[in-house]
C-alpha cells in the first residue's frame, strides 16, 4: 500500500458539524483544568512493513475561519510574543489587511512579513532560539559569557554571513574578532539563515561539559559522550537513540495496513537509518563517538577566530577508541568538527535541492531530521502542541502534511527561520475563531488522540517567555532577564515555577500548577513593577502605563473611573466593554471607586491604587495566561488612550515595516494612498 498524505481539508468535502461549544468562561475554566503537555500513550499495533510516502498537497481552508482581527491577535503573539496594545492596535492591522486585499496584494502574508523585520521579532526568536537548541542558563554546563554578552557583531548579518560561507577554520574579519554565540543568534536571524547557527552551536556546547569527580578518565568520557550526544539528538534531530529499534522511518511498531489504524505516519523514509546505520547495531559508543571532549576541547583552533566560546584541538586521539557512526562511518579518533562538516554539507544539499533530498546520502539524512525538529518546533510555538510523538514521528497523516508543509517553507528559503514563523502563522489549521463561535470538527492535528478536534484543543497555559514579556509591555515595565547576569536573575523562583528551559536537567514545562500560579501572583498581583531588569518593553518611558493613564484620565475633566478602567481592561486583555451587570458590579467591588466618578475628582494617589488592583486581577486571569484565545467581538475602542496607541500612531508604527508601500494615516483607519 502507497500511503497517500493529503491536506488536512478539502474544499471539496465539508467536515462535519459538531454540536456546539459551552460558553466562553466554560472553556476558560476546563481549559485550565486541562492544561499541561502530558501525552497519552502512543503505543498499539504491530506491523513490520513501512509503506513508501508520497508527496503532500497544500493545506486547503479552514473549516471554522476566524476573522482578519483574530489574525493579527495571533501573528503579533506569535511573531513579536506580546499581546497587542489594545483593541486599536487589531483594528489597525485589520484595516490595513483588508486594504491590501482589495489592492490585490495577499494582505495577511504581507502583514506577517512586516512583522518579522522588526527588533520585537529579533527578540522573541532569539528566546526561542536558546532553548529549542538547548542553551544551558545555569549549572556547571552553562556558559554565560558566550550566550549572555552580545557585542558589535550582533547589529549585523555580517557575521553569520562568514560563518555559513566558511569552516571553522577560516577567521572573521579583525572588526568581529570576538564575536561570541550572543553575537550570532541575531546575527543569524538578521541574515534569516539558521545553517551558521546550527554548526556553531554545535561547536560551542561542547566548551563548558559535564564535570564528575572520583571517576576513571575513561569513565568520565564515556558519561561526557553521553550527556553530549543525547542533548544534541534532543535539539537537533528529535529523535532518541533507544526508540529506534521501534519507530522509525522505515519501520514502527504502531504500523498498520490499513491507514485508519496506521499510527506512525513518517514525512521521509530511511532518515535514521542513513544517519544511525543499522539501527539494531547502533549504541551509544558510536552514536556518541563525535562527542568526544579528552583532547579535544582546549587547543590550538579558535572557531572562525574567537576564543570567547571555546577553543578546540582537531588531533585525532581518542581515550576510548571507540568506532563511530553518525552520518556515515568517523574516522578514528572523530570530534565534534567532522560533524560539523557533514552538518554543513547536509544542510546546504538540501538548501540547493529540497526536503526530498534527504534521502540523498546522510549528511543530507542529518540535514533532514534538524529540518524536521525546527519545523516541528515552530509548530509549535503556533499552536502549544508538537505534530510528533515523543519519539519523533507524525501519528496520523494529518500532522504528516502540516509537518511536511513547514519543513519545507524552510528548506525551500534557505533555512529561513521568517519564512517558517509565517508559513505557520497562514496555516488554515489555526485560522479560527474563538472556541465558544466554532461549533465545527477540525482534523485531528492538536489532539492527535481523538478522531476530531475541536477549536478549544488549542488552548493551554501561555509559555514562560511570552507571558513574562507580555505583562511587561502591557504596563510598560522592563521585561525579565534572559540570562541570570551578572548577579543572578531578579526573581529565579519566578522563572523556575513558570517552567523556563534551565538546563537538561531542568528543560521546563508548560503544565499549569499551583506552584506556577502562586509565583505569578506573588510577582504580579500588586500591578506594580516587579522589577524586571532585561531588555526595556515596548514604547518604555521612565512611568508605567498605569501612572501615565493616571494622568491621562484626571486631565480629561469628562473622563470616569470607568474609562479609566476600560482602557486598562484593553489594554491588558483587549476586552474594553463590560459585559454585563455582574461584571460591572464586580469591577466596582475590586475598585472600591463609584465607576461614574470624575477622574478629576479623585485623589491620584487614590486612583492609581485602584487602577494597579485591577491590573493584578486581570493579569492572574484565564483570558491573560492562557494562549490560544481571542478577544470577544468589541463595538469600539475605549475613550481614553495613551500618545503611543491612537490609531494615527500604531498606524504609523506598522505603516513603517511596510516601506514599499505608502500608507495614510490621518482618518479613522488606516488607507492605502492610490
Amino acid at each position: 500500500m502507497t500511503r497517500q498524505p493529503v491536506p488536512w481539508a478539502s474544499p471539496s468535502e465539508p467536515v462535519p458539524s459538531a454540536s456546539p461549544s459551552a460558553p466562553r468562561l466554560a472553556t476558560l475554566v476546563l481549559a485550565l483544568a486541562a492544561c499541561g503537555d502530558d501525552l497519552r500513550a502512543p503505543f498499539a499495533d504491530d506491523d513490520p512493513e513501512l509503506p513508501s510516502l508520497a508527496p503532500t498537497e497544500p493545506a486547503a481552508r479552514s473549516p471554522c475561519p476566524g476573522g482578519d482581527a483574530a489574525f493579527a491577535f495571533r501573528a503579533l503573539r506569535l511573531i513579536e510574543g506580546r499581546r497587542p496594545l489594545g483593541v486599536r492596535e487589531l483594528d489597525v492591522l485589520a484595516a490595513m489587511i483588508r486594504e491590501l486585499d482589495a489592492a490585490g496584494l495577499p494582505g495577511r502574508r504581507l502583514i506577517a512579513e512586516g512583522l518579522a523585520q522588526g527588533p520585537r521579532y529579533t527578540a522573541r526568536w532569539h528566546s526561542f532560539l536558546l532553548d529549542h537548541l538547548r542553551v544551558p542558563r545555569l549549572g556547571e554546563t552553562s556558559f554565560a559569557a558566550c550566550h549572555g554578552k552580545p557585542g558589535p557583531a550582533a547589529t549585523s548579518p555580517a557575521l553569520a554571513l562568514h560563518l555559513r560561507d566558511h569552516g571553522p577554520e577560516v577567521p572573521v574579519p579583525e572588526d568581529m574578532s570576538e564575536w561570541s554565540m550572543a553575537d550570532l543568534f541575531p546575527s543569524a536571524l538578521a541574515l534569516d539563515d539558521l545553517r551558521p547557527l546550527l554548526r556553531a552551536q554545535l561547536l560551542a556546547r561542547q566548551a563548558h561539559p559535564v564535570g564528575g569527580n572520583n571517576v576513571a578518565p575513561a569513565e568520565l568520557e564515556r558519561a561526557r559522550r553521553v550527556f553530549l550526544g543525547r542533548g544534541f539528538e534532543a535539539a537537533y534531530l528529535g529523535r532518541r537513540l533507544e526508540c529506534l529499534p521501534c519507530h522509525n522511518s522505515d519501520a514502527s511498531v504502531t504500523d498498520h495496513p490499513d491507514p485508519a489504524q496506521d499510527r506512525s505516519w513518517p514525512v521521509l523514509p530511511g532518515l535514521e537509518t542513513a544517519v544511525y546505520g543499522p539501527l539494531a547495531a547502533a549504541d551509544e559508543a558510536s552514536a556518541y563517538a563525535a562527542f568526544r571532549v579528552a583532547g579535544f576541547v582546549h587547543g590550538p583552533l579558535a572557531p572562525w577566530g574567537s576564543r570567547t566560546c571555546g577553543d578546540l584541538d582537531p588531533a585525532r586521539s581518542d581515550l576510548l577508541a571507540s568506532a563511530g557512526h553518525l552520518a556515515g562511518p568517523l574516522p578514528p579518533g572523530a570530534h565534534a568538527l567532522d560533524l560539523e562538516a557533514r552538518l554543513r554539507r547536509g544542510l546546504d544539499h538540501l538548501a540547493a535541492h529540497d526536503l526530498n533530498a534527504a534521502s540523498d546520502d546522510p549528511e543530507a539524512a542529518l540535514a533532514g531530521l534538524v529540518a524536521l525538529q525546527l519545523a516541528d518546533a515552530v509548530w509549535r510555538e503556533a499552536s502549544g502542541r508538537s505534530l510528533v510523538l515523543p519519539h519523533g514521528q507524525p501519528r496520523n497523516r494529518e500532522q504528516q502534511a502540516v509537518l511536511r508543509e513547514l519543513a519545507d517553507a524552510l528548506v525551500d528559503h534557505d533555512f529561513s527561520l521568517r519564512a517558517t514563523v509565517v508559513a505557520a502563522l497562514l496555516h488554515p489549521a489555526l485560522d479560527l475563531a474563538e472556541p465558544s463561535a466554532c461549533g465545527e470538527a477540525l482534523p485531528p492535528i492538536l489532539d492527535p488522540f481523538n478522531a476530531t478536534n475541536h477549536g478549544d484543543d488549542g488552548l493551554r497555559r501561555e509559555d514562560p517567555w511570552t507571558l513574562l514579556d507580555t505583562a511587561a509591555h502591557a504596563l510598560g515595565w522592563r521585561t525579565p532577564k534572559r540570562f541570570p547576569l551578572p548577579f543572578g536573575w531578579e526573581d529565579e523562583t519566578l522563572v523556575r515555577a513558570l517552567g523556563v528551559y534551565i538546563d537538561d536537567s531542568e528543560p521546563g514545562h508548560r503544565g499549569q500548577d499551583l506552584v506556577a500560579a502562586l509565583a505569578w501572583e506573588r510577582s504580579v498581583a500588586t500591578g506594580r513593577d516587579p522589577g524586571w531588569l532585561g531588555a526595556p518593553a515596548i514604547d518604555h518611558s521612565d512611568t508605567d502605563a498605569i501612572a501615565r493613564l493616571v494622568a491621562l484620565a484626571r486631565d480629561d475633566p469628562d473622563a470616569t473611573v470607568e474609562h479609566a478602567a476600560l482602557a486598562l481592561h484593553d489594554r491588558i486583555l483587549q476586552e474594553p466593554e463590560l459585559s454585563d451587570r455582574a461584571h460591572r458590579d464586580e469591577l466596582t467591588a475590586l475598585l472600591a471607586v463609584p465607576l461614574t466618578t470624575r477622574a478629576a475628582d479623585l485623589n491620584a494617589a487614590d486612583l492609581d491604587a485602584a487602577l494597579r488592583r485591577l491590573a493584578g486581577a486581570l493579569l492572574m486571569s484565564p483570558q491573560f495566561t492562557l494562549a490560544g484565545l481571542t478577544p470577544p467581538p468589541w463595538s469600539a475602542p475605549p475613550r481614553l488612550t495613551w500618545p503611543e496607541t491612537t490609531t494615527a500612531a500604531l498606524c504609523e508604527r506598522h505603516a513603517a515595516a511596510l516601506p514599499d508601500l505608502a500608507w495614510r494615516c490621518d482618518g479613522p483607519a488606516p488607507t492605502l494612498a492610490r
